[in-house]
């Protein structure tokens, strides 16, 4: 629901399988609240930090949550 709600940029990236999400500044404390400090406590999420945003894939969090991540971006 954030994903489509805030209207971030997800895209698949084919050499991987996996779903890359870009979160700006200003909604990475939406996102981390919303992640929870359970998850975020087992050493974080690797990103990639870039000039407004930082990027990192979700099929992790997906699977550590139940989410269907497919229901978040089609393939």
């Amino acid at each position: 629901k954030f994903c489509h709600a805030s209207g971030v940029n997800c895209r698949w990236d084919d050499d991987d399988d996996e779903l890359i999400i870009w979160i700006p500044f200003d909604l990475l404390k939406e996102f981390t609240e919303l992640v929870g400090p359970t998850y975020l406590s087992d050493g974080g999420i690797e990103v990639r930090l870039q000039q407004d945003c930082v990027v990192f894939e979700l099929n992790d969090i997906c699977e550590y949550f139940g989410i269907n991540i497919e229901k978040i971006h089609k393939k």
